[in-house]
């Protein structure tokens, strides 16, 4: 199947929330354009329109697919380029679906800027459902962006290694202990994102509430004293009550667009009609 083809069926399965409005060219073809089928916020219209939907890549397309492999009990993965090259059944389960997507449409916004650093839930027909606090990931380790859930776990042990900052006096002064054969703890320092750290390996046995985006970074709860500012390794951090929320309204599928900043007056709907957590 071509691009269109399969943005054409995952529209008409409602799995790609537009309604597609064909105008024929002069040459005879007919070029698509897309309407949504609910009411929105500005901000996700913008962020939408970061993205051509002639990519292959385009992060709403893939969610949509995403979503319509787990609701067909099909592998969640994409194709040799995107939604390109997908695998035979795949191609032939989106060829013969009757049946719509029998879930809302939903999007995760995660905003780092103005702080407290908030997670907030919108669904289709229903608007804003749900913000928190949450934290994103020290020295920039969140990266901007839009991607979708493609992997859930109740329950997941975490494994990794946490990048601890120091500064270019810190490194210097460690490198002259060392010439000085003085007693220190053995370190390695590294340049992360243009900052000099040392990595702290951790292992969290029992993560709950996870939502997979990207590159192994998940939205998912994680005990913190305070909420709000850059904390975790890359994750989206949430209250134990505002994770367990969101996972019971998230899925595979669903984008989740990190953004630095967010300007007054784009979220169109006010949050506070949804349920703070």
């Amino acid at each position: 199947m071509t691009g269109a083809e399969i943005r054409k069926r995952l529209v008409a399965l409602h799995y790609l929330p537009f309604h597609l409005i064909g105008r024929s060219c002069r040459d005879k073809h007919v070029v698509y354009h897309y309407r949504w089928a609910f009411k929105i916020p500005p901000v996700l219209r913008r962020l939408v329109s970061q993205y051509a939907w002639t990519d292959p890549y385009n992060p709403w397309v893939l969610g949509a697919l995403y979503q319509f492999e787990a609701t067909h009990g099909l592998a969640i993965r994409s194709g040799r380029e995107g939604i390109l090259g997908l695998p035979k059944p795949v191609v032939r389960a989106l060829r013969q679906a009757r049946r719509p997507d029998p879930q809302r449409w939903t999007w995760v916004l995660v905003s780092q800027r103005p702080q407290p650093e908030t997670v907030r839930l919108f669904v289709a027909g229903r608007g804003w459902v749900l913000h928190s606090p949450c934290n994103t990931g020290v020295l920039n380790s969140t990266p901007i962006g839009t991607w979708p859930i493609y992997a859930r776990a109740r329950h997941t042990r975490m494994t990794g290694q946490f990048p601890i900052p120091v500064s270019a006096r810190f490194v210097r002064l460690y490198d002259h202990a060392v010439r000085a054969d003085i007693a220190v703890k053995p370190l390695s320092f590294h340049r992360y994102h243009q900052a000099w750290v040392w990595y702290q390996p951790y292992d969290d046995p029992d993560v709950q509430w996870v939502n997979y985006f990207f590159a192994g970074r998940a939205v998912h709860f994680f005990p913190r004293a305070a909420y709000g500012f850059p904390q975790s390794a890359g994750c989206v951090e949430l209250p134990r009550a505002a994770a367990r929320h969101a996972f019971a309204l998230l899925h595979i599928g669903v984008p989740v667009s990190v953004i630095a900043d967010l300007p007054k007056g784009l979220l169109g709907m006010s949050p506070d009609s949804g349920r703070r957590v």
